[in-house]
């Protein structure tokens, strides 16, 4: 085990994806707040959660190419050029062989919508902007939002194979966010929506912000590397993880000659728990976003493992109340209750389904002090930092990768007490995986203990009788 309690990543790599309208969500200053609060946090200001700072492009950790988390970086890295091509060709053979063109092919998606549905002629500069019904972040900087996607899914590769190593959580702050993309290089905007157990999801692979679900590129690294079988996706967010679903189900329906080339073997992920708490918006518009299209529900449900379904998934999904939309007709408690519900079933779920990896996309924007959710919420309705500290505290201490990785969230005050209740929480769990690891290392000595003295009782009977 570590002698921290946990790490906290912070991706400088981010710094050159410039967004190009002001409403926008996906701004820098997110990721500002965020290791703000990192940095006051009680938890790193004695010492117990260690800070990194990661240069992807650069292959630096705290600024220095030596020592060992440089070098596990550079593992990290190549590990993911690896894995994207691979994850891309799941979804379709001609995707590309490199992660670098693979990353190319699929931002170029914005040139294309521009063309198509913005009327606007293409800015002299390059400017990529993409009508709002269609991506929800126009680049300036296409060169500054590839190094973004690149660093933020090495990154997340590297936290899993830090916790794997440190047998901590370890949580990464940097954009862009990736709950609703998935890894295929197309984005099939105009395509007929997906059936899911919730309801029905538009087809887009790229939307939201969101370029690559670099949580998920993280747990089947995880896979791929024999870290962990059982696998946890847990999402706190005011929006559906839509992409993370289609990942699930697309590694769930692959041919076991696709699976063992992706895992190494066919059989090496066993389960999926998916579970997410969020309220009736986007992606899927509702009588609050008042493009609805798509009924959506609460599900507790098993889809179990049959023909063509490789591996069973169990799903826990809490849509919160209808009416905390833009009229704000429910009140906080209302929200609290079924949040405190979802949150209760998700312990009795984990507890029961013991995985030995745990994957979380950390959203703030459900946090009560949240102010800036276009459409989507009221603000002053949601929970605290101690719901945080209570969500990551309450996970199984079983040995295996935590990692968490930053999703929504778009107000100062949110994002920072969101954090530090974050770090709270790994601190918490890691003292409960050190208390188990302790039990099992008595248990295990007491076991051999007994088991000498009884083959010494065993010997001495044998002499006394002959």
């Amino acid at each position: 085990m570590s002698s921290f309690a946990g790490f906290v990543l912070h991706v400088g790599d981010h710094e050159g994806h410039e967004v190009g309208r002001k409403e926008t969500l996906d701004t820098k200053v997110r990721v500002a707040w965020a290791w703000q609060a990192a940095n006051r946090s009680a938890s790193v200001q004695s010492g117990k959660i260690k800070l990194l700072r990661l240069d992807v492009k650069a292959g630096t950790v705290n600024g220095t190419r030596s020592g060992v988390y440089a070098e596990l970086l550079h593992k990290s890295a190549s590990s993911a050029s690896q894995l994207l091509p691979l994850m891309g060709k799941c979804w379709h053979p001609d995707a590309p062989s490199t992660s670098q063109g693979h990353i190319a092919k699929k931002l170029g998606i914005y040139e294309r919508v521009k063309a198509k549905k913005v009327p606007k002629p293409i800015d002299p500069k390059g400017t990529l902007v993409c009508s709002s019904s269609w991506c929800s972040t126009p680049m300036l900087d296409l060169c500054g939002a590839k190094r973004a996607v690149w660093g933020m899914l090495v990154a997340s590769v590297f936290a899993a194979d830090l916790s794997e190593k440190e047998g901590v959580p370890v949580a990464v702050i940097g954009r862009p966010p990736g709950h609703h993309a998935t890894c295929d290089h197309n984005n099939r905007f105009l395509d007929p929506e997906i059936d899911s157990p919730s309801g029905k999801l538009g087809a887009g692979s790229l939307d939201g912000g969101c370029f690559y679900p670099s949580c998920w590129v993280s747990a089947v690294h995880s896979l791929r590397q024999g870290f962990a079988s059982r696998l946890a996706y847990i999402d706190i967010d005011a929006h559906k993880p839509d992409g993370i679903w289609k990942e699930v189900e697309q590694l769930r329906g692959l041919g076991k000659q696709q699976r063992a080339e992706l895992l190494g073997r066919p059989d090496q992920c066993e389960k999926v728990f998916f579970s997410s708490v969020h309220i009736d918006a986007y992606p899927n518009p509702s009588s609050d976003f008042p493009l609805c299209i798509f009924p959506w529900n609460s599900v507790r449900t098993v889809l179990p493992k049959k023909p063509g379904k490789a591996f069973e998934v169990s799903i826990l999904e809490e849509l919160l109340p209808k009416g905390l939309g833009i009229e704000g007709k429910k009140k906080n408690k209302d929200f609290l209750e079924h949040y405190d519900g979802w949150q209760q079933c998700l312990k009795e779920g984990l507890r029961r389904f013991k995985p030995n990896g745990i994957f979380i996309g950390m959203g703030f924007d459900l946090h009560s002090k949240e102010k800036r959710v276009p459409v989507d919420k009221r603000p002053g309705i949601g929970i605290k930092a101690k719901h945080y500290t209570d969500l990551v505290a309450s996970l199984p201490s079983r040995r295996g990768p935590v990692v968490l990785t930053m999703e929504g969230g778009y107000t100062k005050e949110a994002i920072m007490d969101g954090m530090e209740g974050i770090l709270r929480g790994m601190e918490q769990l890691s003292k409960e995986r050190i208390k188990q690891s302790l039990s099992l290392r008595f248990t295990a000595g007491l076991k051999r203990k007994l088991s000498a003295a009884h083959g010494q009782t065993d010997r001495a009977h044998k002499v006394r009788v002959r």
